[in-house]
């Protein structure tokens, strides 16, 4: 007695396909999720950009020298969401390509986990230039000698994380283009 799926197929090939469909699903539903808070947090910031107290913090950002991309963000809030939003218009698309087994849903699918995980390390590297910058800010040695212990720290946890993801999402794409699972889109 061999075990045989209810449409025929050895258990591998039910397994291989059952995955595909529910990955799909949940990152279309993440990546439009993602869109739609992002776009609530525009409309939230639009009213909070006139603000009394955010334009405090565009002052005090100015006065004390922060690094000209959170200059940015803080005078463009709106703005600088949105550009957060615009990686998420291809993902949800990829997303449904790749849901509904389309051979463009699978490549750009493939495409988009290499490229984002190639960016978590811009952001890695960008986080730690902020860092470094507001640094420079602090005047006292003890605080200082804290101050670079803790941006080791959060630089390495980062790093790992982004080395970690690289691996998991390198693995998946792999894995999305093996033979036996390429062959299941059109």
């Amino acid at each position: 007695m061999s075990l045989q799926s209810p449409q025929g197929r050895p258990p591998s090939a039910v397994a291989a396909q059952d995955f595909i469909r529910p990955l799909g699903l949940a990152s279309l539903l993440v990546c439009a999720g993602f869109v739609v808070l992002i776009a609530l947090q525009a409309v939230l910031l639009s009213q909070l950009a006139d603000s009394p107290l955010w334009q405090r913090m565009i002052m005090t950002a100015t006065e004390q020298g922060f690094p000209h991309s959170v200059q940015w963000m803080l005078k463009g809030p709106v703005a600088a969401t949105l550009w957060l939003a615009l990686p998420g218009i291809p993902a949800v698309l990829s997303s449904w390509g790749f849901y509904r087994q389309r051979r463009w849903g699978l490549w750009s699918y493939v495409a988009l986990l290499w490229l984002s995980a190639v960016a978590n390390f811009a952001v890695v590297w960008w986080l730690d230039s902020i860092f470094a910058d507001l640094m420079t800010h602090i005047v006292d040695p003890h605080a200082l000698r804290e101050a670079q212990v803790q941006r080791i720290l959060v630089s390495l946890t980062l790093f790992g994380g982004a080395v970690a993801i690289l691996v998991a999402q390198g693995w998946l794409a792999w894995r999305l283009l093996r033979p036996d699972i390429r062959s299941r889109f059109h």
